[in-house]
């Protein structure tokens, strides 16, 4: 389709020129455009391009690149490097001080653990995303760790 034409052109500009930052911007976004049509192994390659090049930069998005990794890890199914890759999501956020990428990192280790049936770490590490995203005023992701806690408060 025309956005995915777009953003591989872009890509291929990025590649060409040596933009890192926009090559990045265009592996997120066919990484989700990829998600959104199923196309999971597809999604996760172009999450690993971007990661890659991130820690290539020592860029602080490295941190949110990492979880968007580890929830996609968990959407296949593959929680042993979902949680190696949400620790490495957490360790960059704190070391950067991104509340956001802490929080997120937190709800894919959630998802992890529950992946898991590791139900009462699950429920921590999500109630310690909440806690964050509460006390940097977003709802973003708020709806989606509501609905696992509560689908695992019977588990």
């Amino acid at each position: 389709d025309e956005a995915e034409r777009t953003l591989r052109r872009g890509e291929e500009r990025a590649r060409a020129g040596g933009v890192t930052l926009e090559l990045v911007g265009c592996l997120v976004s066919l990484s989700f455009l990829a998600q959104r049509r199923g196309q999971l192994n597809e999604a996760i390659a172009l999450d690993r391009q971007s990661v890659a090049e991130l820690h290539r930069l020592g860029h602080g998005f490295e941190a949110g690149a990492l979880a968007n990794l580890a929830h996609k890890l968990v959407d296949a199914g593959e929680p042993v490097e979902a949680r190696e890759v949400a620790d490495r999501a957490l360790a960059a956020a704190i070391r950067i001080g991104d509340d956001y990428a802490m929080a997120d990192a937190n709800f894919a280790i959630g998802r992890t653990l529950g992946l898991q049936h590791e139900w009462a770490a699950a429920q921590a590490a999500l109630t310690e995303s909440l806690r964050i995203l509460h006390g940097i005023g977003t709802t973003s992701m708020v709806g989606e760790i509501n609905a696992l806690l509560a689908e695992w408060s019977t588990a």
